[in-house]
């Protein structure tokens, strides 16, 4: 994640290390673990994963996983009782709104918010700066995750709110993004397979949209990964993102076949195809049974979803199939970053 200035003086060292924009507020407490890699989100706007240290990305999944294992038991505990988080959902969701709240609810705090633009005056016929909205939200909520339909809101918004905010994912095109889905795939690849370093991933469908651009930014992170990039010509990756994972140093390359690599790949990450062919998939971006008949017997497909007809609803008995477990591993991992960022992880 790139580094911003903060919008206000801080009287807090930002540490050398860190792509989080760090937050200088009255009631934030001092680093509760200064020397462990989960500090390095606490009391952070967390808005991109270019540049993220594999280190914090590691220990993130690592309190995800402790906390699936320890589902009952942290649900009880309530770590985040009588805190609120804010859901500013300014464009459509099912996953990532309700995963959020529920990860707050589990943790024993509250949600506030709104599903659409025109629930808020930022929607409205004369609309609220989104300066003052952000002002406004910093008294209710304790954090905020938003989604918008432009690039770059979120950042934006962060700069004027006095409390943490997260990306719930920002437009379409180059510099979008949507970092904790990226956190929930990577989540789903080591529970998967054990391991992130040395796979080998083929990404199909719409490369322009935001969830490919994070994880192909998270993935440069990990050693000796390749990856294979599959798409028509209006799902392209834009040539700004093929420019910073080529200054990242990640392996990929162009493949026009789903048969090209299937037999080799570790991993099948289809990102839908866009607005522009979502009931006229061809078969070269199809995965079904046939397409996957040679693979590894371990391979994995994922999908952030929604899904439609780029992966029918035949193959969700696969042993292949992963993508509602990938679903479902959006709460423990949302729990573990937001008590990263407002709690104490080290105390579950």
């Amino acid at each position: 994640m790139t580094a911003q200035p903060s919008h206000r003086a801080s009287h807090r060292a930002k540490p050398a290390f860190s792509p989080f924009t760090p937050r200088d507020v009255n009631w934030a407490d001092p680093p509760l673990h200064p020397n462990h890699p989960l500090e390095a989100f606490r009391n952070a706007d967390v808005l991109s994963m270019r540049g993220m240290p594999r280190h914090a990305i590691e220990a993130l999944i690592d309190s995800a996983a402790a906390i699936k294992a320890q589902f009952k038991d942290v649900v009880a505990a309530k770590p985040l009782a009588g805190k609120i988080l804010g859901s500013l959902f300014f464009s459509t969701s099912t996953r990532t709104r309700l995963s959020f709240e529920a990860a707050m609810i589990r943790m024993g705090g509250g949600v506030v918010g709104f599903s659409t633009k025109e629930a808020s005056r930022l929607g409205a016929l004369q609309p609220e700066s989104l300066e003052d909205t952000a002002t406004c939200i910093s008294a209710y909520c304790d954090i905020a995750v938003m989604r918008h339909p432009d690039v770059g809101t979120p950042k934006l918004f962060a700069e004027h709110c006095g409390v943490p905010v997260i990306n719930g994912g920002d437009g379409i095109g180059a510099g979008s993004e949507h970092p904790t889905q990226t956190m929930i795939d990577l989540f789903t690849m080591q529970e998967r397979l054990g391991r992130i370093d040395g796979l080998k991933i083929l990404m199909i469908g719409g490369l322009h949209l935001r969830a490919a651009h994070s994880l192909l930014h998270a993935l440069c992170a990990f050693d000796k990964v390749k990856v294979y990039l599959l798409s028509d010509a209006p799902g392209r990756l834009p040539d700004a993102e093929q420019h910073a994972i080529d200054a990242a140093g990640l392996d990929w390359e162009c493949v026009s076949d789903v048969a090209d690599v299937a037999a080799e790949v570790d991993v099948i990450y289809h990102n839908a195809m866009g607005e522009h062919a979502y009931y006229i998939v061809k078969p070269q971006f199809l995965i079904d049974h046939a397409s996957v008949a040679r693979a590894k017997p371990e391979l994995i497909v994922m999908h952030p979803l929604d899904r439609r007809c780029e992966i029918p609803a035949s193959f969700d008995n696969s042993p292949h199939s992963v993508y509602f477990q990938q679903a479902a591993n959006g709460v423990p991992l949302r729990m573990a970053l937001m008590n990263a960022m407002i709690g104490d992880p080290l105390a579950l």
